[in-house]
């Protein structure tokens, strides 16, 4: 139990670590090919990075149509 203890502390600052080197990867994306995914959090259609996974926004209307949503 004592190095479970010891081991949080290292697991969370390694988990800091790699958040700001996603950030640091998506900032320099240029985010050129995307999709469209259901974000089962927000319960709503979301355009994604193919690259880099970062949340673009909302499709429009005709995105929704190219990709066989409505």
């Amino acid at each position: 139990m004592e190095d479970d203890k010891k081991s949080i502390p290292k697991i969370k600052s390694e988990i800091k670590s790699l958040k700001k080197e996603i950030e640091d990867i998506q900032s320099k994306c240029a985010h050129i090919e995307y999709s469209l995914k259901f974000d089962e959090d927000g319960k709503s259609l979301r355009k994604i990075c193919n690259n880099c996974d970062q949340i673009l926004g909302y499709p429009n209307e005709q995105e929704l149509k190219d990709n066989g949503f409505i």
